[in-house]
């Protein structure tokens, strides 16, 4: 009896040392596709993270372009719109300054009208209209700035 049960038990051990090495070996499997399916898992977010990545980058770059194309034309167009302002700015002061003059050799030939008026006025006694003596005389050196100087 002794020995069935040795050979019993032997044969009970044997049986769950084949069973634990199957289960064992199961489970070695199972982990190691499991381990193979996360790494799988991990690899395909980082390339898809990488992908997206690169396409947004692309992206900001792409609006960066043509930010800077459209402020280019836009502060090329403010530009222009500045330089013309300028320029119409000068060329009023200029005509103000052209009227100005005219306005001076005017009231300049008007007062020697009556400057020369009131001379001759006072060496005859009679009365002179200033007007007529400004038509009359039109001579005497014109004073002033040459032209062409600034």
């Amino acid at each position: 009896a002794l020995a069935n049960y040795a050979k019993d038990l032997t044969k009970n051990i044997d049986g769950l040392l084949k069973e634990f090495g199957k289960n064992r070996k199961h489970m070695s499997e199972a982990q190691a596709k499991s381990l193979a399916d996360f790494v799988k898992g991990i690899a395909d977010y980082v390339k898809n993270l990488t992908k997206d990545v690169g396409t947004m980058m692309n992206g900001f770059k792409k609006e960066h372009r043509e930010m800077s194309e459209e402020l280019k034309e836009k502060l090329s167009k403010d530009v222009k719109g500045i330089q013309a302002a300028v320029k119409n700015i000068v060329n009023d002061a200029q005509t103000l300054v052209g009227e100005y003059r005219s306005d001076m050799a005017k009231a300049r030939r008007t007062w020697r009208g009556m400057a020369a008026g009131l001379a001759k006025s006072r060496e005859t006694g009679e009365r002179v209209a200033p007007a007529e003596e400004a038509k009359e005389k039109k001579v005497g050196k014109k004073r002033g700035r040459k032209k062409g100087r600034k």
